[in-house]
């Protein structure tokens, strides 16, 4: 039986060896599809560490798809742990009218406000202008350029 800890913590170094007692946990990403009169079948799954994000599934996930099916899907349904640019330019393509459905994240900060240019406005509403750009290696799996207004 599993028994979840009612007590905080102790450093390892700190306890002896019969009383250390160890936790972790793995989770699972899978894509899946439905086909009407046959059944619904797995095309990919993958099963990481619990530390791995959910989006860090996405690319591989979705190169087990393409080698399935043999060829790039147009649509995709995920859940709001995927909702980033890359995941949406995947399925966008000027060709056809793919798309990803992924619900919205609900920042708890105020909604950003732009000017006509695109401008992001300061508190003040005021139009900030880009001072620098940089490549962005921290945020996504994805290096993105990003910009740091005045």
């Amino acid at each position: 039986m599993v028994k979840t800890p009612t007590k905080e913590g102790k450093p390892a170094q700190t306890i002896s060896l019969k009383d250390k007692e160890f936790y972790w946990g793995y989770a699972s990403g899978a894509v899946v599809t439905k086909l009407p009169g046959w059944g619904e079948f797995v095309l990919a799954e993958m099963t990481e560490t619990f530390e791995k994000s959910d989006v860090r599934y996405f690319f591989p996930l979705m190169t087990q798809v393409e080698a399935r099916l043999g060829f790039r899907p147009r649509f995709g349904a995920f859940d709001a742990a995927y909702d980033s640019w890359y995941v949406y330019e995947y399925f966008h393509d000027e060709a056809h009218d793919g798309f990803a459905a992924v619900p919205l994240k609900q920042p708890t900060a105020q909604p950003r406000l732009f000017d006509d240019d695109g401008a992001p406005l300061c508190a003040a509403g005021l139009p900030m202008p880009i001072r620098k750009l940089y490549l962005d290696r921290t945020k996504a799996i994805i290096p993105h350029q990003r910009a740091i207004h005045a």
